[in-house]
């Protein structure tokens, strides 16, 4: 659930950067779109990483392994 709020949240964020952006070439930018689209980028970053999964463990040496346990 985290990681959907996470993408969520950077998704939200990255449109409100480029809405900032477009819009200040036209008018006074608004920081406060900036400031938002800035924080829901860095939040959502924030929660994709800490709802990463581990990493599956690789079998790559796998009969090294069995061979030293059974020395143990």
């Amino acid at each position: 659930m985290k990681r959907r709020f996470g993408q969520l949240l950077v998704l939200i964020g990255l449109i409100l950067l480029i809405i900032f952006f477009f819009s200040d070439a036209g008018r006074p930018p608004h920081p406060l779109i900036f400031i938002l689209g800035l924080a829901g980028v860095i939040i959502g970053m924030l929660l994709l990483w800490q709802s990463r999964t581990p990493p599956v463990p690789s079998g790559r040496f796998r009969t090294a392994r069995k061979i030293f346990e059974k020395k143990k």
